[in-house]
């Protein structure tokens, strides 16, 4: 049988060029709709869990509940003091660095470790922060440098010194992209969005005189530990912070919660999430009104034509499956034929497609579009992939069924 496969590919080979063409542009479609939906929830989806639920979403310069205390450097701290919340936070820390790394010119800033498992980065090269763990024998603060940073490379280990000429050893673990976004360290961006974009900046926009340093607030406070008493190494909340209420709360709680942070921080914005949430879907929503519509009526009439040019071109070989019935095939095995003609045509434009999202992934593409290809883009292109096969095989083996080798054969002498 597959003599047989090979010899009708061969025959149809103009045809199936230009079925495969057709579907290869279907696939790509998908790819890129799945991918730019994928894209903007992306960042949105990270950190869902705060930004879904009941709370406060804050931009703030340090908070200060009395003068002795000082500024709160650690949202646990913050924690201690809400009711009935959990907070995670960006820090700031001003930190001189020795050797590979301008000495003046570097912005350092921290995450709480769950804002550093929820939302990675792209890096040039490197892991992000959350493929490290602190070992105390060494002592090392792992960081992640903006690529502005140009002698360093990743394992370097460089000196920074804090309050007191205290030092620590910065361990370079990663590198972003030229146009990462980062969480949390906006820099002044979307300042009159009230939407989830606020946390975010994209680092084409940054300073290109600084190299940003970002670290994990957990590390910065095992290695505090280890200093000596009168070392100065605390960061302060700076920028963006998020608060979870808990399901328990009160109202008067929630109340309290929200005037604690108005009396006592230094704000620069301040919403609550629910707030937050809605204009941000309604944004995101509205974002993708006028490509989906598109994608979806050019996806539908390439599938369509697709599918039409297989049964045009199944109903052109009829004539070779009736011969290949009388001289002893069975209609099920020229189904199988038709069939696994189908299913490799398909499966070479898949694969086609494959090829080339992987060439646009590597970076944005015509029209600034950005391709994909996670679990969600890859399940949309296998649906995709089956119903036009279920499509295109239904026709044949109704027809064949229908019609008798002799009454094809017929048909087509008149």
């Amino acid at each position: 049988m597959l003599r047989y496969v090979l010899y009708q590919l061969r025959k149809s080979f103009k045809f199936n060029f230009f079925i495969g063409c057709q579907l290869f542009v279907t696939f790509l479609l998908c790819i890129a709709a799945s991918s730019i939906i994928t894209f903007n929830m992306k960042e949105y989806r990270c950190f869902s869990k705060y930004l879904d639920a009941d709370g406060l979403f804050m931009q703030i310069n340090g908070i200060e509940l009395n003068y002795d205390r000082g500024q709160l450097a650690d949202s646990k701290e913050l924690e201690a003091v809400l009711k009935k919340s959990e907070v995670i936070a960006t820090y700031g820390y001003v930190i001189s660095y020795e050797d590979k790394l301008p000495k003046n010119s570097c912005e350092t800033i921290a995450y709480d470790e769950e804002a550093i498992d929820m939302y990675k980065p792209e890096l040039l090269k490197g892991k992000w922060l959350s493929d490290y763990s602190y070992d105390p024998s060494t002592k090392h603060i792992h960081a992640v440098l903006s690529s502005n940073a140009k002698n360093v490379e990743v394992g370097d280990v460089i000196k920074g010194v804090t309050h007191g000429d205290n030092y620590i050893y910065v361990e370079v673990v990663g590198i972003l992209t030229p146009d990462a976004t980062i969480w949390g360290h906006t820099s002044g961006m979307n300042e009159d969005d009230g939407d989830y974009s606020r946390m975010f900046m994209d680092m084409t926009f940054a300073d290109p005189n600084k190299v940003t340093v970002i670290m994990n607030q957990a590390e910065i406070m095992e290695v505090k530990k280890t200093l000596n008493k009168d070392a100065y190494l605390d960061g302060t909340m700076d920028d963006i912070v998020l608060v979870r209420h808990q399901k328990t709360i009160t109202d008067e709680e929630k109340e309290y919660n929200k005037k604690l942070i108005e009396e006592h921080a230094y704000v620069c914005f301040l919403d609550d999430m629910t707030n937050i949430s809605k204009i941000s879907k309604t944004r995101l929503l509205h974002s993708l009104t006028f490509f989906i519509p598109f994608a979806v009526v050019l996806f539908f009439t390439t599938l369509i034509s697709s599918t039409s040019s297989s049964l045009i071109m199944m109903k052109r070989q009829l004539k070779n499956y009736a011969i290949y019935n009388i001289c002893g095939l069975s209609w099920k095995q020229c189904a199988m034929i038709n069939i696994m003609n189908i299913f490799v045509t398909s499966t070479v434009a898949l694969t086609s497609s494959f090829v080339a999202t992987y060439l646009f992934m590597t970076r944005r593409s015509v029209f600034n579009t950005t391709f994909l290809l996670t679990k969600n883009e890859i399940m949309v292109v296998s649906f995709v992939f089956l119903l036009y096969i279920s499509l295109s095989v239904l026709f044949p083996i109704v027809t064949m069924k229908k019609y008798p080798a002799r009454r094809v054969l017929s048909d087509n002498r008149r």
